[in-house]
């Protein structure tokens, strides 16, 4: 059955439900705020896609049958999918909504959306005890990694549901595919949430609905991610301690910056002088379902501050690769003064490769920045970290890059840790 076109935003869900006489199928149906009855009018604050995600959730909520006791019922892959179509063409409003001043896609707004859609997809595993009796909380962005450019001239459609569980924790997998990147066969988006669950009363850890597999696909993307978090949890549990000779090699370089700056090598910069801040205050309009900020509006923030700051060190325009490993520390609250703080941490100079005698493969200059959020209370004289970005861009037409000095023994330390991680990351 082909359904009725309703509009410009279309949620696929994969159960069915009633909502006040109105009939919640399976397949494709519109969705706005006012469909559920309550909790979801800051919706409207945010993105279309936003609005409707968390129209979605609400509904899903007020539909379902929630028991005290209930045991983890373990759930398919599909039980949780959830797609969002974007049809800009047939809605031009939506189309601007998502264009950025260089033609391509909006990368901060699609990071909101993707926040938003890691939300429903979890509480959709976790039915029917979330989110009444399961409070389920974003850990950490693993990884947002862009493999094509998308442009607002093709509609577009993200994708996600659960792909790993443990006992109280889990990863979502949600991609985001183009009508004008291979035809809308292959992602030209990835990305990887890891959300946690907490008993709300008592806020310790609590089991999340175990996830059952049906296909080969799911099998094999099952282990890889279950070996990528147990790599990270050995990493968290032995972090290397950094080369201290290392680091005194690295620091000894500043001095002739720092103590002769007229003579400083014009290709090195000092991270300090790379840095770059912003400061606002968290708003009513900001908060999310649970009423406090929404982590999608943290991580635009962060994206435009840092792409910002990739502009101005390299001087072109910078092209995003990826976003790497957020975490999410603690809440951040309305009426929150939050600071956020960029610099570029490293660069990564131009590499070439030769993949055969003919074909010599080129690698544009990188430059990695890391974005840290700071929650401000100047009434106590308090300052929190809340968030942590790390964020890369290229540079396309760029043949070398300067490269980024330590400004402090600190700034080497957390320097070469960034540079071994990415590094093992790289070669996983």
């Amino acid at each position: 059955m082909v359904p009725r076109r309703l509009g410009p935003i279309w949620l696929r869900t994969s159960s069915g439900a009633n909502l006040g006489g109105v009939r919640i199928a399976a397949g494709w149906r519109r969705w706005t705020s006012s469909d559920a009855r309550t909790g979801v009018a800051v919706g409207k604050f945010h993105s279309p896609i936003v609005d409707a995600l968390w129209a979605m959730r609400a509904a899903e909520v007020d539909v379902s049958a929630v028991d005290a006791s209930a045991e983890p019922t373990p759930m398919s892959v599909e039980a949780s999918r959830t797609v969002v179509e974007y049809d800009f063409g047939a809605n031009p409003m939506l189309s601007e909504h998502y264009r950025n001043p260089y033609g391509s896609v909006r990368i901060g707004r699609v990071l909101e959306d993707l926040d938003a859609l890691a939300g429903t997809v979890s509480a959709k595993h976790n039915r029917p005890r979330a989110p009444s009796k399961l409070m389920l909380v974003t850990a950490s962005v693993d990884r947002i990694q862009l493999l094509q450019h998308a442009d607002t001239r093709s509609n577009m459609k993200l994708e996600g549901s659960v792909a790993w569980v443990g006992r109280s924790s889990m990863v979502l997998r949600l991609l985001a595919f183009s009508e004008g990147v291979q035809g809308g066969q292959e992602p030209w988006l990835e990305a990887d949430f890891t959300f946690v669950a907490r008993d709300p009363a008592t806020r310790r850890s609590a089991p999340v609905n175990p996830l059952e597999l049906r296909t080969e696909a799911e099998r094999a993307l099952f282990q890889r991610i279950a070996a990528n978090v147990e790599r990270d949890r050995i990493a968290r549990s032995r972090p290397e301690a950094v080369d201290a000779e290392a680091v005194a090699k690295l620091v000894a370089q500043v001095q002739p910056s720092v103590l002769m700056p007229a003579l400083s090598d014009p290709n090195t910069v000092l991270m300090s002088d790379t840095r770059q801040t912003n400061a606002f205050v968290c708003q009513p309009q900001h908060r999310n379902m649970q009423d406090r900020i929404f982590g999608g509006l943290l991580m635009r923030r962060a994206y435009e501050l840092a792409f910002a700051t990739a502009f101005l060190f390299c001087g072109s325009k910078p092209q995003f690769i990826e976003v790497d490993r957020v975490e999410f520390r603690a809440p951040v609250e309305v009426g929150d003064l939050l600071l956020l703080s960029a610099r570029v941490l490293y660069t990564t100079p131009r590499r070439t490769s030769h993949a055969s005698t003919r074909n010599v493969l080129v690698r544009p200059p990188e430059v990695h920045v890391e974005v840290v959020a700071h929650v401000a209370r100047p009434d106590t004289n308090h300052v929190e970290v809340v968030n942590t970005f790390m964020l890369t861009f290229l540079i396309p037409n760029g043949e070398t890059v300067k490269r980024v000095l330590p400004s402090s023994s600190d700034d080497a330390q957390r320097m070469l840790a960034r540079m071994a991680a990415d590094e093992r990351r790289d070669s996983a």
